[in-house]
């Protein structure tokens, strides 16, 4: 009887033991994708870099009601009573190429919020935008961008350029 008591104490310890380095390597694994993320840009030449990991999200996925493919790219940050934020959306995204915001033949856009004012890379600027995805792997994408924007509220350009790498994420769209 002893000797059952042993195996049966000797194997929920092995289960366990076992289950706790499993959720310690995820949580390991999930850290260092963490860590490799990046979403920096220079704003009319000042710097801006979310590093919070929270804060930076990719999203391909296909829309919902057009089942288009679609690229969404956001990155925010906060400091002190500043918010800033750059969002894009890429329609038609077909895997690592070259593709433009702010034209009407994609209906792609990107733009830069800062506190309550907004810049659009509007089609009516004539002045296309680019983001370029350089790779994308099952867990990471990245790549490079660049827009001109214009603000209709306070009539002023920006011109942003950076780069990113994030994490892709399950969209809401998808199950």
């Amino acid at each position: 009887m002893r000797k059952w008591v042993y195996i049966i104490f000797f194997t929920c310890v092995g289960l366990t033991s076992c289950e706790k380095e499993n959720t310690e390597e995820l949580l390991e694994s999930e850290d260092l994708l963490a860590s490799q993320e990046y979403f920096r840009a220079k704003i009319n030449g000042k710097d801006f870099e979310v590093t919070d990991p929270e804060n930076m999200r990719g999203f391909v996925y296909p829309d919902p009601r057009s089942e288009i493919m679609t690229f969404d790219l956001i990155g925010w940050r906060e400091e002190g009573d500043d918010y800033e934020e750059l969002n894009f959306k890429i329609c038609f995204y077909d895997g690592p190429g070259i593709y433009y915001t702010g034209v009407t033949t994609s209906v792609s856009w990107a733009d830069y919020y800062k506190n309550w004012d907004t810049w659009f890379n509007d089609p009516l600027l004539e002045d296309p935008g680019q983001v370029v995805v350089e790779e994308q792997t099952e867990n990471f994408i990245s790549g490079t961008f660049q827009f001109n924007a214009y603000s209709y509220e306070i009539e002023s350009f920006v011109y942003v350029e950076g780069e990113f790498k994030v994490l892709l994420e399950k969209s809401v769209y998808e199950d």
